[in-house]
C-alpha cells in the first residue's frame, strides 16, 4: 500500500469527513506523507470527533501538515470549483451520506 500510496507525490486532493487516521503513517494507506496538500470538508463546524473548527486555512490532517477547511455537505461541496482536485480521499462517511450517489458525482466534478 505504501507504493500505491507513493503515487500522490506531490498532487492535491481533499478528504471528505477527515481527517482519518487510515490515512497517515504506519497505516493502511499513508497518502498523508506524500501529497502535497489535502483540504478537507466537514458538514458541520461543531462535531463529536474535533469539537468547534472553523472554514479557512485550519485543516490540519498529518501532523504540521495544513490545508483549507471547507463546512459543507459532503453532497453538495457547492464551494469547490469544478477539476481543483488531483484526487479525493473519503474514509467511513460516504454510508453516513443521505445521497451517496450524488456526492460521488460531485466528488468526481472537483
Amino acid at each position: 500500500m505504501i507504493q500505491i500510496a507513493s503515487a500522490f507525490d506531490g498532487q492535491t486532493g481533499i478528504e471528505v469527513g477527515g481527517p482519518s487516521a487510515f490515512f497517515s503513517f504506519k497505516n493502511a494507506f499513508p497518502v498523508y506523507l506524500y501529497a502535497k496538500k489535502i483540504d478537507g470538508v466537514n458538514f458541520s463546524n461543531n462535531t463529536l470527533w474535533e469539537g468547534k473548527i472553523e472554514e479557512g486555512n485550519l485543516y490540519t490532517y498529518y501532523k504540521n501538515k495544513k490545508g483549507f477547511q471547507f463546512i459543507g455537505e459532503a453532497a453538495h461541496l457547492k464551494e469547490v470549483p469544478d477539476d481543483s482536485y488531483e484526487f479525493v480521499l473519503s474514509c467511513h462517511s460516504l454510508e453516513h451520506v443521505a445521497n451517496p450517489i450524488k456526492a460521488l458525482k460531485d466528488w468526481s466534478r472537483v
